[in-house]
């Protein structure tokens, strides 16, 4: 079969169109690789290193934090690792927080109380109208001032230590019961996402409800303490200790992390305090007043009412804050703590391969910000409402 002359018509619209995306295409590929040549060569010529073999290299630097063990004879790419692990820390952990203190903030916005209403509109409108990066130091400053050195530290309640190092509490040695305890757990998380599914279920099939939050909060009580019991019952603790020269024992959280966490996590909670406010808002009043007319409790309301309709406003700019925190976590050099960025720099200083270290430190914001945009989308898609 030959080929169709009309097809390649400079006079046919759709020709013309996939010719201009054509050659926008060779432009900006052309572009590129004249980039690059260029760097090359001009790297080449200052006689500078290129290429990755650098992250097998040994770093030869101290990390005073990381989730994994690390030892300065670990190489660059290690190095990396520590860093996105400790960013990976700090975003989730500053991701559920704002989500709470968002909420809270939220609702007491929307609340009928003269005092918790204003209060949360100043927290709302002060915090989120001052630089993040000049509330972070504020955080790292207050928690190094107000807190006694750690050979004086505050000891609250037993086994709780708060000093400008920051805050050590016991933690569990590892063991039997440990594990089963832990298993426990898991398997009550599982037992209750299946009988909420089976409850739910149900309710669209007979319009029965059946209780969930009592059988899960049972679920989650009793069975990690049967996992307990068949690991032996008996875990033991390591409570930390103040000896000549450090902290010894138990689990820490420096300064410098609740520093950044803190500011984070209040910071973007202004935001989202705003977004939940907006959500709720927009649910009509008369939905409200249906459901009171039909002898639903308040509760219920809220519950089958008006989240299920704010949820589909809520969710979408929610994911933007989450991805902000992300982002935003590369302000850790301020306070000095080691995420991927501030580490990654402290490689490009020490190797001096600069494009390389800011092109790994990208693609891993960029994978991080993909994972977690791609699963919250997943979440907003299941989230929308379903017309019949």
């Amino acid at each position: 079969m030959g080929l169709d002359p009309s097809k390649f018509n400079v006079n046919d619209r759709k020709f013309r169109a996939v010719m201009a995306q054509v050659i926008t295409l060779l432009v900006v590929v052309g572009f590129a690789a004249y980039l690059v040549h260029n760097t090359l060569v001009n790297l080449e010529a200052k006689h500078i290193q290129t290429g990755f073999s650098y992250l097998s290299d040994a770093s030869g630097i101290s990390i005073g934090e990381s989730l994994i063990p690390y030892e300065s004879s670990y190489s660059w790419g290690y190095v990396v690792l520590v860093g996105s692990l400790n960013t990976l820390q700090v975003a989730i952990t500053s991701i559920i927080l704002c989500t709470i203190f968002g909420v809270i903030l939220g609702l007491g916005r929307l609340s009928t109380n003269f005092f918790v209403a204003r209060s949360s509109t100043a927290i709302v409108e002060g915090l989120r109208n001052l630089p993040l990066a000049l509330q972070l130091i504020v955080w790292y400053a207050v928690l190094g001032n107000a807190l006694p050195d750690w050979s004086a530290a505050w000891q609250p309640i037993h086994g709780l230590l708060l000093s400008k190092g920051g805050i050590s509490f016991p933690s569990p040695v590892a063991s039997t019961a440990l594990v089963g305890l832990w298993i426990g757990l898991a398997t009550a998380i599982l037992v209750s996402i299946v009988w909420w599914r089976i409850a739910k279920g149900i309710h669209r099939q007979t319009s029965r409800e059946l209780p969930v939050f009592w059988p899960s909060l049972a679920a989650l009580i009793l069975l990690p303490l049967i996992g307990k019991a068949f690991g032996g019952w008996q875990m033991d603790w390591s409570f930390p200790t103040v000896t000549e020269g450090s902290l010894e024992g138990g689990f820490g959280l420096s300064s410098e992390l609740l520093a950044l966490t803190i500011g984070l996590s209040i910071y973007t909670a202004t935001y989202v305090a705003e977004v939940v406010r907006a959500g709720i808002q927009s649910v009509s009043f008369g939905q409200t007043e249906a459901a009171r007319a039909l002898g639903l409790s308040k509760g219920k309301i809220v519950r089958l009412v008006v989240l299920p309709q704010a949820m589909r406003v809520i969710i979408p700019p929610t994911l933007n804050q989450y991805l902000n925190v992300t982002k935003n976590s590369s302000l850790a050099y301020l306070v000095g703590y080691p995420d991927l960025v501030s580490l990654v720099y402290t490689g490009i200083n020490q190797t001096g391969q600069a494009i390389e270290g800011i092109a790994v430190m990208m693609a891993i914001f960029l994978t991080i910000s993909l994972v977690v945009s791609l699963l919250l989308n997943w979440l907003n898609a299941r989230s929308q409402l379903v017309s019949r």
